[in-house]
This record gives structure tokens, sequence and C-alpha cells, in this order.
């Protein structure tokens, strides 16, 4: 069963956040920034028209990702104590294992 986001074996570091990008913004185009991680597995999840989160399967890959792409807009590791937190839906298979 898939742990929730603050429960998980990594708590939120390995989630990247992805924010103030324009709302016409598609998923295929936030994929295509981290296409070099396609390999390790990473998932899109939309929080709102504006925000989106890259889930990375370990911290490490998502510092990796943080530190190689190249954008616009903010990117940035998903703190624990993160206000954000409270929009994103209560659903933990978002934040579980992908493998």
């Amino acid at each position: 069963m898939p742990k929730p986001i603050l429960h998980g074996k990594y708590g939120t570091h390995h989630v990247l956040v992805l924010s103030d990008f324009p709302p016409s913004t598609r998923t295929i185009e936030l994929e295509k920034l981290f296409q070099d991680f396609a390999s390790r597995g990473f998932v899109i999840r939309w929080v709102n028209d504006t925000v989106a989160l890259a889930v990375f399967q370990t911290p490490s890959i998502a510092l990796e990702a943080q530190n190689h792409v190249q954008c616009p807009f903010v990117v940035r590791i998903l703190d624990e104590d993160d206000i954000l937190l409270g929009s994103i839906p209560a659903r933990g298979e978002l934040f579980g294992s992908l493998t």
C-alpha cells in the first residue's frame, strides 16, 4: 500500500514543487523538463493551474533534477512543513513508491 507524503520513507524531500508557470502549461511540457530522469522514474501531479509536483523515487534524484533543470519558473524541494501541503489532495497514492 502506498505511503502518504508525510509518513513515507523520504518525507517530502523526493518531491519538487514547480510553480509560477503560465496556466496554459501542459503536463507534457513539464515532463520534457525532466526527460533526462525518465529512466529513474518520476511523475507529475497537479495542485492547481500554476503549481505542479514532480515526484521522484528518492531525495537525491529530486535534488539532482532540481539542479539540472533550466526553466523560467520556480523549482524547489517540498518542505515537510510547507504551506502548500494544505492544498494537496489527501491521496496517499500520489506519493507512494514509483516502482
